[in-house]
């Protein structure tokens, strides 16, 4: 079979990388219509041939070639090149150069592909406008910050732009925490989500005279009218 014998010269020379192996199995899928004869097929030749995975790997040879160039060069993720097969080419092939551009983890592409697709469909605007966004392009442009700090910078702005109201608690939390001068031994943390005003107030020492200190800090937030504002809101989103 011309197929089997094309596929097996490839594999002699090297291993196939992910996208020459979608195409060896779609090659050979055109010429064995039988499932079963299919499979044996493909595990006598050392390709992949489990069903699960199969699907996963079949459809990246027929990606735009700039998201076969992500997976390619290990800057997208191929779980997530399948998540961009799903929008339409103008969404997709912008938004894959722009995920290569930050080399972002698997679970931060996915992330941001989340947010940026239900921007765009909040907003009522293309994935192109939301990525191109002044802001945006401004960290993009700036030489100062390195590409991992560029991609915090772009994740809390695509977050507050996501979630304002949650966005807006945190800052007004921050502002009164860092007002507080609790010190590096105390920590204050929020609420999940700030969904409710149960705060949590951690403490860490190594002799009895820190526990005084704490006991201090205790006796001070206690009067303190900003510490009191956050346990007295009942909304704490609108804070």
């Amino acid at each position: 079979m011309c197929a089997t014998l094309a596929i097996s010269e490839n594999l002699s020379e090297r291993p196939l990388n992910s996208i020459e192996t979608s195409r060896a199995l779609n090659l050979l899928a055109s010429a064995i219509t039988d499932k079963e004869v299919f499979y044996k097929t493909a595990e006598g030749l050392g390709l992949p041939c489990n069903p699960s995975l199969l699907k996963k790997i079949e459809p990246l040879c027929r990606l735009p070639q700039v998201i076969q160039n992500g997976i390619l060069s290990g800057n997208l993720a191929q779980p997530v090149a399948l998540m961009l097969d799903k929008l339409p080419s103008e969404a997709a092939i912008p938004l894959s150069d722009f995920l290569t551009r930050l080399t972002l983890s698997l679970q931060k592409q996915r992330e941001f592909v989340a947010i940026i697709h239900e921007i765009s469909i909040r907003d009522g605007c293309p994935v192109q406008d939301v990525i191109q966004a002044p802001e945006i392009l401004d960290i993009l442009g700036n030489p100062e910050p390195d590409i991992p700090r560029k991609a915090n910078l772009i994740r809390n702005y695509l977050k507050r732009r996501r979630y304002p109201l949650l966005s807006n608690a945190q800052d007004s939390f921050d502002k009164i925490r860092s007002s507080l001068n609790l010190g590096e031994n105390t920590t204050l943390t929020p609420p999940p989500g700030f969904e409710s005003n149960r705060f949590t107030l951690t403490f860490t020492f190594s002799k009895l005279s820190d526990l005084d200190k704490h006991k201090q800090t205790i006796e001070r937030l206690s009067r303190d009218v900003a510490f009191q504002s956050l346990l007295e809101s009942r909304d704490i989103k609108n804070h």
